[in-house]
């Protein structure tokens, strides 16, 4: 019988992520990826955060990254709130770049 352990481990980092990725920030602050960021920040989370816009270099003082890709460690959550055509080629991204979850607002 194999180990239910790894699934586990999996929920846990998504209901309590260390780190979270956060596609779809802009300058406005208005957009969903923003507001997700700005309440990350607001609530005090511990963990990394990393924005996700190739727009962008910095959002909110926080270093931009162009992709899911190009974050540096490992990503437990990501948060998508980008356009539904884009949804499908960003969880496969995740998938590749090792992302335990993803959330599609």
């Amino acid at each position: 019988m194999a180990s239910a352990e790894p699934l586990f481990s999996t929920i846990d980092r998504i209901f309590h992520p260390r780190t979270i990725a956060i596609v779809g920030v802009s300058q406005r602050m208005d957009s969903f990826g923003s507001l997700f960021l700005r309440s990350i920040q607001e609530i005090g989370f511990q963990g990394e955060v990393y924005p996700v816009n190739p727009r962008y270099k910095e959002i909110l003082g926080i270093t931009c990254y162009p992709s899911i890709s190009a974050i540096p460690g490992e990503v437990d959550l990501t948060i998508i709130s980008t356009p539904p055509e884009t949804v499908p080629d960003l969880v496969n991204e995740c998938a590749r770049s090792g992302v335990r979850g993803c959330v599609i607002n």
